[in-house]
């Protein structure tokens, strides 16, 4: 499984640490850590008091390149955090090809749409049942067209474009 990103407070990576140390106890999956600052003293610690030390493996930051090969083999991105502005690594993740969980948040709704499935942040029960879902074969088939038109809809080109007709038409004013 891999979590992309930082993980202060309202990232929830601490749900998502102790409700993946229960599903995994007589599973075998690794916790892949990729991007934000090096793993705290509280972080380390939790992860020895939940026996995970074997199952987190803290990537710290990767290239663009490592980051596309871990999207691309991980058996599902998961994204539990409770507020968000907006989604990159949901895009990231499925431009790459993974299947993806998110925190029902609507951020994650509007990026991700009918493409990932959603779980409670705030519900262990929740994640739990998703993840079983993910590995049970039950997650969403990735729809190759709406993922393309997904990706389409988030391109930067386009992006800076609009950007660039808004700051226009304000400018008129």
């Amino acid at each position: 499984m891999l979590f992309v990103g930082n993980r202060g407070l309202y990232k929830n990576f601490s749900f998502l640490l102790k409700t993946f140390s229960k599903w995994n106890q007589n599973k075998e999956f690794i916790l892949a850590v990729v991007g934000g600052r090096p793993f705290n003293l509280r972080e380390l610690e939790e992860v020895e008091k939940l026996a995970m030390k074997d199952r987190v493996k803290i990537l710290g930051f990767v290239d663009e390149i490592e980051l596309n090969i871990l999207y691309r083999n991980c058996v599902g991105f998961v994204f539990p955090s409770l507020y968000e502005g907006f989604g990159l690594p949901i895009i990231e993740a499925l431009a790459c090809g993974a299947r993806v969980l998110a925190a029902d948040i609507p951020a994650f709704k509007e990026v991700g749409g009918s493409l990932i499935d959603y779980f409670n942040p705030a519900n262990e029960q929740s994640l739990l049942s998703a993840l079983d879902g993910l590995v049970e074969g039950k997650h969403k088939s990735l729809d190759n067209h709406l993922r393309d038109t997904l990706i389409h809809r988030f391109d930067w080109r386009q992006t800076v474009a609009k950007t660039h007709e808004l700051y226009d038409k304000l400018d008129k004013r």
